[in-house]
């Protein structure tokens, strides 16, 4: 087994919220990849106020404490089920080492015939009209979300140019990549990317990659709440 958390793993940046990361998960689950989002580097999340300390220095202050590379994690587990963590939240993109990463990723998947999935704080806006009102899949505050034209990377508004190296390599490469996990909403929705691959004889074919952005234990106390993926 494997757990991944999809970003906002504390509240906001201090060492007293890294300590306490570190002793009730961090040191707990060996099988562990926890993405960043914007309140775990954030000394000042919700005041609207900026920050003192620039990006890097933050950045800096978790490293120590936090159980992977902050940019970009891998692990395949069982046979052939590689599981892949990006930071596309704190600075509300993608990274160009991350292309390059995920890319020979795609490369050395599709060689021994493994499977990617993809975990991350953020969805990618899917373009669909119809995707205004995504449809839930675990009913929690909402009953649908907007993965359309919000403030999410995919929609032109917020997106770079790296931004878009990643989506078109995402999106180019669904016989590899079969699912895109994210947190930010706090709602289990349920969308489909479109996505397509081009097959050895140059033949390609639309196929969309399935995306799940997972609700947040926080808005379902006393128990808490997770979402289970099961590999076959």
């Amino acid at each position: 087994d494997f757990t991944v958390v999809a970003g906002d793993v504390i509240d906001y940046l201090t060492y007293g919220a890294l300590d306490y990361a570190k002793e009730l998960l961090f040191d707990r689950l060996p099988n562990l990849i926890c993405t960043l989002a914007i309140h775990d580097v954030s000394k000042n999340n919700m005041t609207n106020l900026p920050d003192k300390l620039p990006y890097e220095d933050r950045i800096n202050i978790l490293k120590p404490y936090w159980p992977n590379d902050v940019r970009y994690a891998s692990a395949l587990v069982g046979d052939r089920a590689v599981l892949v963590g990006l930071d596309n939240d704190t600075t509300e993109h993608y990274f160009e080492d991350q292309v390059e990463k995920l890319q020979a990723e795609i490369i050395k998947a599709r060689k021994e015939n493994n499977i990617i999935f993809i975990f991350q704080h953020t969805a990618i806006a899917t373009g669909k009209e119809e995707d205004k009102e995504a449809p839930n899949f675990f009913v929690n505050r909402f009953e649908t979300s907007n993965v359309y034209d919000r403030r999410l990377i995919g929609n032109p508004e917020y997106t770079n140019e790296t931004d878009k190296k990643m989506i078109d390599l995402i999106t180019s490469n669904s016989d590899v990549i079969k699912g895109i996990f994210c947190g930010h909403f706090h709602d289990g929705n349920h969308t489909k990317l479109p996505a397509y691959y081009i097959d050895e004889q140059g033949v390609k074919h639309d196929q969309p990659i399935d995306q799940y952005m997972v609700s947040s234990t926080p808005y379902c106390l006393p128990g808490g709440v997770l979402t289970r993926v099961i590999i076959k």
